[in-house]
């Protein structure tokens, strides 16, 4: 991912089913409310143990034809995971996108006191949907490259799955 992701927030109500992320695009923050992500996931009989949880894996795919492979924790009941990634029963440790070049591995867990406040979504004024975030930067990069060009087309597709995850 760039460096910019470092900034970006991710706040899941998953009793709501719902998702606000602030998105860093090419140095501009972007506000996006959208539905969680539903993911069809398979779970295999492969084990490997992440930050000192034995952890489960399972097979998803995203965005109609993206494979990720996740790592998840049954010990931790929170169905979460990095990003938008989410919906299995345990919490997501270890998560790889071999489309998209990316890995996450979790190397400790640290459980917060109890008397802790939840945070609070972003809020904000200007806000998108994952389809109209989707269609701003195809509109802005429009001009990148030849849109006939499949590693033009690569590129850009790569760029609003990251934005979107």
């Amino acid at each position: 991912m760039m460096k910019s992701d470092e900034k970006s927030v991710w706040y899941t109500d998953f009793e709501k089913e719902n998702l606000i992320m602030q998105k860093d695009v090419f140095g501009t923050p972007f506000n996006i409310v959208d539905s969680i992500i539903k993911i069809k996931w398979k779970i295999t009989n492969e084990n490997r143990v992440i930050a000192g949880y034995n952890c489960r894996k399972a097979i998803g795919i995203i965005m109609d034809s993206v494979y990720v492979f996740a790592f998840y924790a049954d010990e931790i009941v929170i169905p979460g995971g990095p990003c938008t990634i989410n919906g299995l029963p345990g919490m997501i440790l270890g998560l790889t996108i071999p489309r998209l070049y990316t890995s996450w591995i979790a190397t400790s867990i640290h459980s917060l006191p109890n008397s802790t406040n939840v945070v609070s979504p972003v809020v904000s004024k200007n806000i998108f949907s994952r389809k109209t975030i989707a269609a701003t930067i195809l509109d802005k990069t429009k001009d990148w490259g030849d849109e006939n060009d499949a590693d033009s087309r690569k590129w850009i597709d790569q760029m609003i799955w990251n934005v979107l995850l």
